[in-house]
């Protein structure tokens, strides 16, 4: 909200990370983060106006019905509200209650505050094979009736060899899976477990993620964005899945997520280290040169 402006800029509650220790959907680098997309997309349900939308993406519209769905989807809990259009919507919401108000601001929470990050689903799932993980990703957001069905996203080179998903939609059946979808919705689907019932426990921190279960071997959704770093111990790899976030099957009770190097990471830091060692050779060089006392042909005799 421009309003925002007078507290130092539009984007002040960013800022909430450190004053509160809670993370917020949507952050700095907004282009290029996996949940980028969808962040713009609850800012567009959410907002009388919004900051403007990447091109790859369809603007929704005002719609606190749809938001308040995808705010549950995301874990939020907490939501400030300055717009006389959003704090009434949530005003009259059952979900939410108002916790806090400071001139035009309002902060609610949410009634159900469990926050909890990973859920299971009884499976299986669908999986499609695509080059465009962000595009499908999208096309499932538009479709309501999907909210509770979420779809894998295989990367086109490793999808074929996988044996969780040996027969994954291609990208024309995925449109037509989704064109069904929104003709003939059916409503809240069975598949997920009540109420986080088989997640016994779970921490979850900046580079490590580790939870206990008791339903080995149904998919366990994490809500949180995907991203190459992840390696999994305890299943046999981590899963991108709809709306970008990760997914993981898996094979004994104890599964831990740890964020680390990828060879593209090291590859990168490998030249970084070659190009600065040039760099310091060249100044070496470049120094000692200019130390050499000029030559004087007095001095040599022939």
């Amino acid at each position: 909200h421009p309003a925002h402006n007078v507290l130092g800029s539009s984007r002040v509650f960013e800022l909430a990370p450190h004053l509160v220790g809670k993370p917020v959907v949507e952050g700095g680098i907004v282009n290029s983060a996996e949940g980028s997309l969808l962040a713009y997309y609850l800012q567009g349900e959410t907002s009388d106006g919004c900051a403007g939308f990447p091109p790859m993406l369809r603007p929704p519209t005002f719609d606190m019905g749809r938001a308040e769905e995808h705010l549950a989807l995301l874990n939020v809990t907490h939501f400030i509200a300055r717009s006389p259009r959003t704090r009434a919507a949530f005003a009259s919401s059952a979900r939410w209650i108002e916790e806090n108000r400071r001139a035009e601001w309002t902060l609610y929470r949410a009634r159900d505050d469990a926050g909890r990050n990973v859920v299971v689903h009884d499976g299986p799932l669908p999986a499609v094979r695509t080059l465009n993980h962000k595009q499908a990703s999208l096309e499932w957001l538009y479709r309501p009736a999907l909210l509770n069905s979420p779809v894998v996203i295989l990367d086109a080179h490793d999808a074929a060899d996988d044996p969780a998903f040996h027969d994954p939609m291609s990208a024309a059946a995925y449109a037509a899976f989704l064109d069904d979808a929104e003709r003939t919705p059916g409503g809240e689907a069975p598949g997920w477990i009540g109420n986080h019932a088989p997640v016994i426990a779970e921490e979850i921190s900046d580079l490590r993620i580790a939870f206990r279960t008791t339903a080995v071997g149904k998919p366990h959704i994490l809500k949180i964005m995907a991203y190459p770093n992840w390696r999994v111990r305890g299943a046999r790899r981590v899963y991108r899945v709809t709306p970008g976030f990760m997914m993981v099957i898996p094979e004994r009770e104890e599964v831990e997520l740890v964020f680390g190097w990828t060879l593209a990471d090291r590859a990168g830091q490998l030249l970084s280290w070659c190009a600065l060692a040039g760099a310091a050779a060249w100044a070496w060089l470049r120094r000692t040169r200019r130390t050499e006392p000029p030559w004087d042909p007095s001095a040599h005799r022939f």
